[in-house]
């Protein structure tokens, strides 16, 4: 037997695309998933079109916190009910030029 949705159900919000200018990368906080492994606090990679796919991102084994993907300048479907994006400002380094990264996480 099925029934009808009723509309006082549901609430629809229309959300603007979440856009990376150029020169800027976009740093990403989930507010859902799993739990982190103990020692880590950066979430690893999961597969889910650039966080635009909330449904495989939390069904791929995706963790709450900060994430290690970035995303690239361009427009994006972001539920931002699931996650939080900073937009920053990509480092560039100049050609014959070094960069020297220090992580913070992970084991020694």
């Amino acid at each position: 037997m099925y029934f009808g949705k009723w509309i006082w159900q549901y609430e629809i919000l229309f959300q603007s695309f979440t856009i990376i200018p150029t020169g800027k990368i976009g740093l990403i906080l989930a507010k859902d998933g799993a739990d982190l492994e103990i020692g880590r606090i950066l979430a690893r990679k999961v597969e889910c079109d650039m966080f635009q796919n909330a449904q495989q991102f939390l069904d791929g084994g995706g963790r709450k916190g900060r994430q290690t993907s970035v995303i690239a300048p361009g427009s994006y479907r972001i539920n931002t009910h699931l996650f939080d994006v900073e937009i920053v400002d990509a480092i560039t380094i100049p050609e014959n030029g070094v960069g020297i990264i220090t992580v913070q996480e992970g084991s020694l």
